[in-house]
């Protein structure tokens, strides 16, 4: 136990040390890795145990199965019953949430630096903590996958090469700059800033899951659906469109007035490329999805209570559709966003025919985020089920 104490009190001295040196610092990233593990091992546990077999959670992952999921098992050639892919989806809910939870923490660690309360030197090593704690956790994800690839039976279906892509794309950001930008830029609030949106944008999935609990038909659970995706819509434009740009900017321009060329070299090019990802294949489709929700929802208002129960049920069946695919482009991951977008190239624009008969698909194929939602092996492998 004097050993343990030992080296806690060791980790909070070099996470508020200025000089911590770059081993220093991986043994604060190495810490937080086991940290999140353990985590997330006892926490989905736990929350999976209260929510098992809940009638509310129940009924929002029917709503989404019947919406979208049977489709795209359809699509995938996936054969399953309804209640079969119904306890899948609900065992993996409870991991997804704690994920939630993680990116919450990490940007809750970049408040006070921001918002400038406190010491800067203290707020800075929150926010640096903040960094940390996300590296951490993506080693400890990448382990996971690693673990579930290599010793789970079918684990190259579990992680196909696709997922392997998106992980070292969704990865490469902070493992390039994480430590190089805490060692030489540990006080520049661009980069606690630019910590605190990316994270806050993985924790605001807490909003998409409350959204899928919501029944659209109904007056009261419409209006919050589309004040809660508007919310989403407004995130997305101003952390991955106007705020990023500024900051992003800011960070280049520090390199470039410090004359810091390796970092200049070796920063800007997953910069530039993060920016054209996040503009062409997050921000323009994101709000393409909301405008043509918009316009069904117009369309599924306006239809007067008296008319025919044909007329009805097919404007309800549209919005069903356009909510599943709202919901849908929200959840992708950045393999299919970035295939989406190389579809658009090699296809015109095509106008929504406003008396179609039947409301538009969802999409062609299952997203590899959705594909890992399936696995029969829970999200955190080292935990049986009980």
């Amino acid at each position: 136990m004097l050993a343990l104490q030992d080296a806690a009190a060791e980790l909070r001295r070099i996470a508020f040390d200025p000089s911590a040196t770059l081993l220093d610092l991986l043994r604060i990233v190495f810490a937080f890795s086991a940290l999140w593990l353990f985590v997330f091992t006892i926490a989905a546990w736990i929350l999976r145990r209260i929510t098992r077999d809940a009638p509310w959670l129940r009924a929002a992952i029917e709503r989404d199965y019947e919406r979208s999921t049977k489709e795209m098992y359809e699509q995938m050639g996936i054969k399953t019953t309804k209640e079969e892919a119904m306890v899948m989806l609900m065992n993996d809910w409870a991991p997804m949430q704690v994920i939630a939870i993680q990116h919450l923490a990490g940007s809750l660690l970049c408040v006070p630096s921001i918002l400038g309360i406190g010491d800067p030197s203290w707020a800075s090593s929150l926010a640096v903590l903040g960094v940390l704690s996300e590296m951490g956790w993506e080693i400890e994800h990448a382990c996971e996958m690693v673990y579930t690839r290599l010793f789970t039976p079918g684990g190259e279906k579990k992680v196909p090469n696709g997922l392997v892509v998106i992980i070292i794309f969704h990865h490469s950001l902070t493992c390039i700059l994480g430590l190089p930008m805490v060692l030489h830029y540990r006080e520049l609030k661009a980069l606690h800033w630019l910590c605190f949106n990316l994270q806050l944008g993985g924790a605001i999935i807490v909003v998409i899951e409350y959204s899928k609990f919501l029944d659209v038909s109904r007056p009261r659970d419409l209006a919050q659906f589309k004040a809660l995706n508007l919310l989403l819509v407004l995130f997305s434009f101003w952390t991955r469109g106007l705020h990023w740009f500024y900051l992003c900017g800011e960070v280049i321009l520090t390199w470039y007035q410090d004359k810091n060329w390796t970092f200049m070299a070796v920063g800007s090019p997953p910069i530039l490329l993060f920016t054209l990802f996040n503009v062409l294949c997050n921000v323009i489709p994101m709000f393409k999805r909301w405008r043509k929700f918009r316009h069904v929802v117009a369309e599924y208002e306006a239809v007067p209570s008296d008319a025919p129960m044909k007329m009805r049920r097919q404007s309800t069946m549209n919005l069903e559709a356009a909510v599943a695919e709202l919901l849908a482009e929200e959840e992708k991951d950045p393999f299919d966003r970035v295939q989406d977008f190389l579809e658009s190239l090699e296809r015109p624009d095509r106008k929504i025919e406003r008396r179609a008969t039947m409301p538009p698909k969802r999409g062609r194929r299952g997203s590899v985020n959705q594909m890992m939602k399936m696995q029969s092996v829970p999200a955190h492998k080292w935990m049986k089920e009980d």
